[in-house]
């Protein structure tokens, strides 16, 4: 099947003025052509920033 989506390692900070807030830490994912991926957290959670964040990394 093709990986149409993959990291390895992935990790994804933000921070400021001395703060620095890990929200994704030593991601390994495969995507393959045909799945889907859903990102799912609390109300208030970071991923819609993370959904941004994947949305330059997938082309078809």
């Amino acid at each position: 099947m093709e990986i149409v989506l993959e990291t390895q390692k992935l990790k994804k900070e933000y921070g400021g003025k001395g703060l620095t807030f890990i929200v994704l830490e030593d991601i390994d994912l495969k995507v393959y052509k045909g799945e889907f991926l859903g990102i799912m957290g609390p109300y208030g959670a970071i991923r819609s920033r993370e959904d941004h964040s994947f949305k330059y990394f997938i082309y078809y």
